[in-house]
Order: C-alpha cells, then structure tokens, then sequence
C-alpha cells in the first residue's frame, strides 16, 4: 500500500470514513464484522512507474466518536499515519516506511514497529507499556505524568538519547520501582528524545 492512513475525533457521535486519491490507484474496502472494522486498500498493478510512486496524496481517515475505543491494530507498507485526539486501550502499529504522528492520544498501551521514518508523540498519555522500535529515523515523544512513573530502556546504535532534555548514555536504563510501566525504545540510527511531564 502506498496511503497515508489518519485517525481523528469525529464531531459527532457516529462514525464514518473519508478517503482521497484512491479511485484511480485502488479500491478501499471494509467491513464490520463481530465488532470489528476491518479496512483494506487493493492497489491495481503499475501503481509503481520507475523509481517513484504514481501519486503522494492518497489518504484514508477514520473519524470515531469521542471516548475511549477498544483497540486499533494497523500496519502499512509505505505511508503515514497520523492520530489525533483520540483514546483507544491498546494501539498497535507496524509501518515498513513513513512518519508516525500522534498528538493527544489516550491508551493503556502502545506499540510501535517502523522501519523508516521519524516518529512524533505529544501530550500521550500512556498507562501501560510503550514499546518503539524504529530502524531509521528520529523519535521524539512527550508523555503525560512524571518521570517516576515509569521505567525506562532507551537504546540506540547511532545516535543520541535524552530523558528530559537531558543527554543519557545511548543504552539508557532507568527502574524505577517493579511496577512501574516500561517505556522501551530501541533505534537503530537516530536520536531519540523523550519527554516526562504533567
């Protein structure tokens, strides 16, 4: 797939799907199925032409009510995702290349896959455990809460670390009681800066 993918707080109470640029590349398809929306993008052949893509616009966006929602699994193989102003219990994302952005996100865990891309994280407010994993690319989030109120494993190979704007080794390991929910982010090439603050 080659879309950018983004989910946002509808301002009503319903819920409903917008998307831009498919017809002449694609189809979208979903489906609600045991309480579950399934969503599917089929690319026709030669979406491809040469060494670039046919068309950089295309974009699906998920509108959802206000509130917290059960759970958004998603992998792209080339596109951007974007979440807004919502709360989910769990998120799970895998993205082979793009930029992951999310601003006001609520959700008791989160988990992240990106081969290539920068990713950017403000005012999340995260219960549980956060696990990053990102090959290339910057990671730069700002949490919700207070510094202790987590533990934290924060790696990479080139690049630097810092823990609220301040420089730590790049195989950082901070515990700071047994209970406390982990905060792990590994990187292959790229900094990573985190930020803890009410």
């Amino acid at each position: 797939e080659v879309t950018d993918f983004e989910v946002k707080q509808s301002r009503t109470d319903k819920s409903w799907l917008q998307w831009e640029d498919i017809s002449d590349y694609g189809q979208i398809s979903y489906k609600m199925e045991n309480g579950v929306l399934a969503i599917e993008e089929q690319v026709e052949e030669g979406l491809f032409e040469g060494s670039g893509f046919r068309n950089d616009d295309r974009k699906v966006t998920l509108y959802l009510p206000g509130g917290p929602q059960p759970e958004l699994v998603m992998a792209l193989g080339v596109g951007d995702v974007d979440l807004e102003n919502v709360s989910f219990r769990n998120v799970s994302c895998a993205i082979g290349t793009g930029d992951f952005d999310a601003e006001n996100v609520e959700a008791e865990s989160l988990e992240l896959a990106s081969g290539m891309g920068d990713v950017d994280g403000e005012n999340l407010h995260i219960s549980g455990t956060t696990t990053i994993s990102c090959g290339m690319g910057d990671v730069e989030l700002s949490l919700r809460g207070k510094q202790a109120d987590h533990s934290y494993d924060l790696s990479t190979e080139m690049g630097d670390v810092r823990l609220n704007q301040q420089s730590v080794s790049n195989h950082y390991q901070e515990t700071t009681n047994g209970e406390a929910p982990l905060v792990k982010i590994t990187n292959g090439m790229g900094d990573i800066s985190l930020r803890v603050s009410e």
